[in-house]
């Protein structure tokens, strides 16, 4: 088994570098508990890729934003809170907690599948284009927190 806690190469036009310091909503915003919580569920999400037979994981992967349209260029550069890859290839994108309904809206256009972990909950679930998403928690909206 490899763990790679961040890479600083370029496959397919998806780039990881080190995460720059992020302000605004998360990162520096986030109480003392929110990021013990959010390192917990990061930690969890590597366990789960790593039974799934994945050998490379990383954290706060880099990807460009690649859309064109206005709503979404608020941002030039999004993180995924943990990747698995196999044959070199990003095959499992999740993200742990709250999470942007547009950060999601663009990674569908890129990966096949999405997994979200929300907080206080034992696993993480797939996400659908088009379901709402808590940006605080990470739960689906419309169903009960687990």
């Amino acid at each position: 088994m490899t763990y790679i806690p961040r890479a600083f190469a370029q496959k397919g036009g998806l780039v990881n570098t080190p995460p720059k310091k992020r302000v605004g909503y998360g990162g520096n915003n986030m109480s003392e508990n929110a990021r013990k919580e959010h390192k917990e569920l990061k930690i969890r999400a590597k366990w789960l890729l790593l039974s799934q037979g994945y050998t490379t994981i990383l954290e706060e992967y880099a990807i460009p934003n690649p859309t064109k349209d206005e709503r979404w260029r608020s941002r030039s550069v999004y993180y995924i809170d943990v990747v698995g890859i196999r044959d070199g290839e990003v095959e499992v994108p999740i993200e742990c907690g709250g999470v942007r309904q547009e950060k999601l809206e663009i990674l569908a256009t890129m990966f096949p599948k999405i997994l979200v972990w929300p907080y206080g909950s034992d696993f993480p679930y797939e996400w659908k284009s088009g379901t709402k998403v808590c940006r605080e928690c990470g739960h689906q909206l419309g169903s009960p927190p687990i």
